[in-house]
């Protein structure tokens, strides 16, 4: 969960599907066109889309009149013609190809307001499909935090849903969702899936999201097969059967994944890995019921099946070809970094570029430099006129001079609208790619896995199937023979010309890789998997067809996956422990936290704030005194915690505190926000704070300390206030005054120990204190 500083709630603007054509879609400044505006370009979608609109049942006057009345009836907003423009276009359905939608799109620009509304209506049927409203305010005096509780928006979407969807909601089941966080502090999601017979069909859902601060429905989405054909459940296998399948068809492989800790990115750079087991499905991931065979949502084409490898003689080849690299003892400067990239340049891609925006840069993402020190910059190539004809980026290693990343740019429209077949194979491509390590990175060709399998790789531009431009090719790398996960090196070839589009190669040579040495046995790490998945029965939609582009939909009984405590693939190899995708142990969710604070006065500020993270529901406990590092870390998560912040953030000068501690980084963005002071000394983390500390925390937190340093206007009303330190009086008061900490029998009793509830409350209050 994450917010910018100074708590700025940031609503981000609805992305359009598709592009807004002048030629095609009706702009309407208060008025629907009944006619296109004349026409200034459309591609070959766009004219296609025209062409179809004679077809729709549902004519455009139509959509528009069920949009607003949708609006109007469900969520309580009429649109003003004479503020808000708008477009009308048909749509091919993103999920179901063939099938074609209305998107109503309203818009609405002002100085201070900005209003978005996208509207999706079945063309043969006129049901809403999708609907999102997104507005701002910035005279709106908004608080941010939810103001409901996750139960209390929950009635909300219910009582939505059974409005808009009568017949629906008969048949559909609340999904519970105990893995998603929340990015927005103040709105909640829901999903409904469909049970027919008792049996989920998850490709049938209804999603609601509900503004906790407005109690207010601000989008909609509607997936359903009207009209479903099912296989009876006679002669389908149990759940016992269906277990041996899965057994006899997953493989536990060790491999290694990055420790990550809260303060890391998926883009920073890692130097510790754990050795894990990770599940590997074998011909597929569900279990056809009937069949009792392994099968996936979409039948693998001839040419899927394609691999390609070279032999350890050729790797031997080209490892020794080889150079060992000496790190310089400093960085070479603009004139040495630009002579050699124009020389990488000048290899991968030929004659004619200009090196332009060379700079020298530290600490960038790790999948852009490795974490080192390192050059950057754009090449272009003009053509007679001055226009760029193509251009790229290019990073390399500022003490090794050795390529680190390039990837060139193109426009691909035209290819798009005049139809492209492949001039290389895809093991032409595989064999240049194989060129492309042996010429650049041959000290790394022995720890890839240099066996490449065939992606079919499905894109669609402008509605229209996009051709294979590319061919993509990842080499994972390997330690002593075990697959990790973060590292490798990526290319992708131009299927036009046989050139390197994008090469990149992601290697940290400073992990740390245990050695797999007294780790438990595969059958073992078998046994703990199942201990937290179980099959469940399910109805899937699967494509008979291997062909994306005409789909042949039939309704099967399968048996697909079904976490019983912790949503992971990674068992520790180690201690047996389900992992999370950061190596870090995942403790059973203590499904007692809603009955624990049922009847407690703070039951809605806990819910609250465990809903959005802020509070570990894990071994939760109402008596639990709080420490200090506790409190830190809530109050970074409650101001939002920002990556991009961490990494501009000063090192700490506490004494006992190290980058390698897992709260290193809750520390730095708290000296960021202003709550901790940055100074030479021993952080005490695990004393237990105060309740003038808390005062404390919390002023900082709301941004009022240096207010609250000037002691001698500030008086507070409390019996014991002799009692408490002379530097907090301050801080005492103002939460007295926005009544953030309550008193006690008219008491503040400064040096009592905060508890978790007593925290919980606080946090809240200050966040209703704190606005946009």
């Amino acid at each position: 969960m994450e917010t910018r500083k100074g708590f700025t709630i940031v609503l981000s603007l609805m992305v359009f599907f598709g592009t807004v054509i002048p030629g095609f879609a009706a702009v309407i400044p208060g008025v629907v066109a009944e006619k296109p505006v004349p026409t200034i370009y459309m591609n070959s979608y766009e004219n296609d889309m025209v062409a179809r609109e004679k077809e729709a049942k549902i004519s455009k006057s139509q959509a528009l009149e069920i949009a607003k009345n949708t609006l109007k009836d469900y969520f309580d907003y009429e649109i003003d013609e004479k503020k808000f423009g708008s477009t009308v276009k048909l749509r091919e359905d993103y999920i179901i190809k063939r099938k074609y939608d209305w998107l109503i799109q309203w818009y609405m620009r002002s100085e201070n307001e900005n209003v978005n509304i996208d509207v999706w209506i079945n063309s043969d049927t006129g049901k809403v499909k999708r609907l999102y409203k997104n507005e701002y305010d910035s005279n709106e005096d908004r608080p941010t935090i939810a103001q409901m509780t996750k139960e209390e928006a929950q009635v909300i979407a219910d009582e939505f849903v059974r409005k808009i969807n009568p017949e629906e909601y008969k048949e559909v089941k609340l999904q519970e969702n105990r893995y998603l966080k929340y990015g927005n502090y103040s709105n909640y999601s829901f999903t409904y899936s469909r049970q027919i017979n008792g049996i989920p069909f998850h490709a049938n859902l209804i999603s609601v999201e509900v503004d906790g601060i407005k109690g207010k429905v601000i989008s909609y989405d509607y997936n359903w097969d009207d009209d479903v054909s099912l296989p009876s459940l006679d002669g389908i296998i149990d759940e016992v059967k269906a277990e041996e399948v899965i057994r006899d068809n997953i493989n536990m492989n060790l491999m290694y994944i990055p420790i990550r800790d809260r303060g890391n990115s998926y883009s920073e750079k890692v130097n510790k890995a754990k050795l894990v087991y990770n599940t590997k499905f074998e011909n597929g991931r569900m279990v056809d019921a009937k069949e009792g065979t392994m099968i996936n949502y979409r039948k693998k084409s001839a040419e899927e099946e394609r691999v390609k490898d070279i032999s350890d003689e050729r790797k031997e080849e080209i490892f020794k070809k080889a150079k060992a690299v000496k790190p310089l003892s400093k960085e070479v400067n603009n004139d040495r970094a630009n002579q050699v990239i124009q020389r990488y340049v000048k290899g991968l891609y030929g004659d004619g570029y200009e090196i332009e925006r060379l700079r020298y840069i530290e600490n960038e993402d790790y999948w852009r430099t490795n974490g080192k020190k390192a050059w950057s910059a754009t090449f272009t190539k003009l053509d007679g006129f001055k226009r760029h004809m193509d251009t790229g980026n290019i990073t390399i290693d500022a003490l090794t001079e050795q390529l680190i990343t390039t990837n060139k740019y193109e426009n691909v429209e035209n290819y798009v609208e005049k139809g492209y077949t492949p001039l290389i194979t895809w093991e032409e491509g595989y064999d240049k790619a194989i060129w492309a390590i042996e010429n650049y990175f041959p000290e790394k060709i022995k720890d890839v896995d240099t066996k490449a399998k065939y992606r079919k790789i499905v894109a669609y531009r402008n509605g229209k199937r996009r051709p294979e431009l590319e061919y993509y090719f990842n080499f994972q790398r390997k330690v002593d023979e075990i697959y990790y996960s973060q590292d490798g090196i990526h290319v992708e070839i131009d299927t036009r010309e046989g050139k390197i589009k994008e090469l990149r190669c992601r290697w940290n040579e400073e992990v740390e890789f245990p050695k797999p040495a007294g780790i438990i046995s595969k059958e073992d790490a078998m046994e703990i998997f199942f201990e937290g998945y179980e099959p469940e029965l399910a109805y899937a939609r699967i494509n008979k067809n291997s062909d994306d582009e005409n789909p042949d939909w039939e309704i099967k009984l399968v048996y697909r996956e079904q976490f019983v405590h912790n949503r992971s693939h990674n068992i520790d190899a180690f201690r047996g422990k389900f992992l999370d995708y950061s190596g870090r142990e995942m403790g059973k969710e203590d499904d007692r936290f809603n009955e624990k604070i049922k009847g407690h006065n703070a039951e809605k500020e806990l819910s609250i704030l465990a809903s959005r993270g802020i509070i570990n529901t894990k071994e939760f406990d109402l008596d639990k005194e709080v420490t200090r590092i506790e409190a830190i870390k809530m109050l970074v998560e409650a101001k939002g915690y920002d990556l991009y912040m961490v990494r501009e953030s000063e090192d700490l000068k506490f004494s006992n505190i190290t980058k390698d501690d897992d709260y290193y980084k809750y520390l730095q963005m708290a000296v960021k926000y202003g709550i901790l002071e940055n100074k030479q000394g021993k952080f005490k983390g695990d004393d237990k704070i105060t309740r003038e500390e808390l005062a404390e925390l919390m002023v900082k937190l709301l941004g009022y300390d240096k207010l609250a340093n000037i002691n001698e206007i500030f008086k507070v009303s409390y019996k014991d206030s002799s009692d408490i330190s002379e530097n907090r009086i301050g801080y005492v008061a103002i939460c007295e005054g926005l009544e953030i900490i309550e008193g006690i029998n008219r008491k503040f009793k400064p040096k009592n120990k905060v508890k978790i509830d007593d925290m919980a409350i606080a946090i809240y209050k200050s966040l209703g204190n704190l606005r946009k």
